[in-house]
């Protein structure tokens, strides 16, 4: 199981480069490690005899597999239409499949400090995501003045702001995250989430930034 884990690793890794590339963007953004975990002491601290670790293990390889299947879809989609998914998009979801990678290393190797690990992982992650969404939209003003509104780079200022206090917070050897600071974590993104769509659909905006058009 585990040499054909690392090969689905390896081919999702060529894969998110391969899109990234295909898109113009920087080939780094798929080919960076997530604070990434010394190969060695990944490989000892498995137990491979514990039937959890499998389960946890298996269920990170589901996920990565469909990380996989969501970036080809995309990456497909692309391919008749030029642009059909926006270039910010493919990031996130070229991105989120590098997190699936690390979740998979993480249940391979340390399945008792996973919930920090995979925590670090995407709090690193966020803050990758909102800082490349802020550089996009100021590039764009820079291109054209006034294309994303003063209000819009705000928001993508503070969203970078909480990315990188999250990220603080779980870089502090004190702070031991809980069930409940987790579940609180994936609410908050739901509803900032959730909030971005509502006001697309209001205000029939289609671009990454929620400009009316």
């Amino acid at each position: 199981m585990r040499n054909t884990t690392w090969r689905s690793a390896a081919a999702a890794c060529r894969l998110g480069v391969l899109a990234a590339v295909a898109l113009g963007l920087p080939a780094a953004i798929a080919s960076r490690p997530l604070h990434a975990a010394d190969d060695a002491a990944v490989a000892d601290a498995s137990d491979e005899s514990d039937p959890l670790n499998d389960v946890r293990t298996r269920y990170a390889m589901a996920r990565l597999k469909l990380a996989e299947l969501d970036l080809q879809r995309a990456v497909k989609l692309n391919r008749p239409m030029a642009n059909a998914i926006g270039a910010l998009e493919i990031t996130r979801l070229t991105n989120h499949l590098r997190l699936m990678q690390r979740q998979l290393e993480i249940a391979q190797g340390k399945p008792q400090s996973s919930a920090r690990e995979v925590g670090l992982a995407a709090a690193e992650l966020a803050v990758e995501t909102a800082q490349a969404d802020l550089d996009a939209a100021r590039a764009a003003n820079k291109r054209t003045e006034g294309a994303i509104k003063e209000i819009n780079v705000k928001r993508l200022e503070t969203k970078l702001d909480i990315a990188e206090i999250r990220l603080e917070l779980y870089r502090n050897p004190d702070f031991i995250p809980s069930p409940i600071d987790e579940m609180q974590w994936h609410i908050d993104q739901l509803t900032e989430q959730l909030l971005d769509l509502r006001h697309r659909v209001e205000s029939r905006s289609t671009n990454d930034f929620g400009n009316m058009e």
